[in-house]
């Protein structure tokens, strides 16, 4: 019930958000539980504040991979499937800052275009923070890291993926074949229509050197 209602009120937070930012902004816990006013979330004055503090302030639109962890934590508890929720936990935790810190790093430099700040507050001054050690080679990289790791996480074969990809052992063809290839194909000495071929048969692993 409680990862519904976070779901409820998040996802009302993106249409009805800027009407009721003036209501909640300077609320706190306590007065959005006494306080009756009125507002244009559809989980009421509780549900626009917790949507403006856990969107707004904290993560952003990756807060809704916390709400997917409730729903997890609440399916473990009720026994009504077997997941590991150990994994759960550590996905969607990396998942909320990545994608917090990737929409605040792309929006900081191209501006906001919402009333929100799409990877939340917290992820506009992470980004602040790690740029300003280890720049923006060091942040690109960070995240690339980070998204090789949670796609292991996520899936078994990402790793055998990322050794075919570095170790060309998806063919045989040698690097002197390959240049040929490009210049045949682009540069317009032979058959372009079967240099292309050619060439998307290797990217796709199909060709094998004769």
């Amino acid at each position: 019930m409680i990862a519904l209602f976070a779901a409820l009120s998040m996802i009302s937070f993106f249409f009805t958000g800027a009407a009721d930012q003036s209501t909640v902004q300077n609320l706190e816990m306590k007065e959005a539980l006494l306080k009756t006013d009125a507002v244009f979330n559809w989980t009421g004055l509780l549900g626009a504040y917790l949507a403006d503090v856990i969107v707004d302030r904290w993560f952003g639109i990756p807060s809704l991979f916390l709400v997917f962890l409730l729903g997890a934590i609440g399916v473990k508890i009720m026994r009504l499937n077997t997941i590991h929720l150990l994994k759960y936990i550590l996905v969607c935790t990396l998942l909320t800052i990545w994608g917090s810190i990737f929409l605040s790093s792309i929006f900081s430099r191209i501006g906001n275009i919402s009333f929100f700040h799409l990877g939340g507050q917290h992820g506009s001054d992470l980004t602040s923070l790690l740029t300003s050690h280890i720049g923006l080679t060091g942040l690109i990289l960070l995240l690339t890291v980070g998204f090789i790791l949670i796609a292991i996480l996520l899936s078994s074969r990402t790793v055998p993926i990322l050794v075919d990809v570095l170790t060309f052992k998806k063919t045989k063809m040698s690097i002197d074949l390959i240049l040929d290839l490009l210049i045949l194909a682009f540069l317009g000495r032979g058959p372009f229509a079967v240099c292309c071929s050619r060439l998307w048969r290797f990217v796709s692993g199909s060709l094998q050197n004769p």
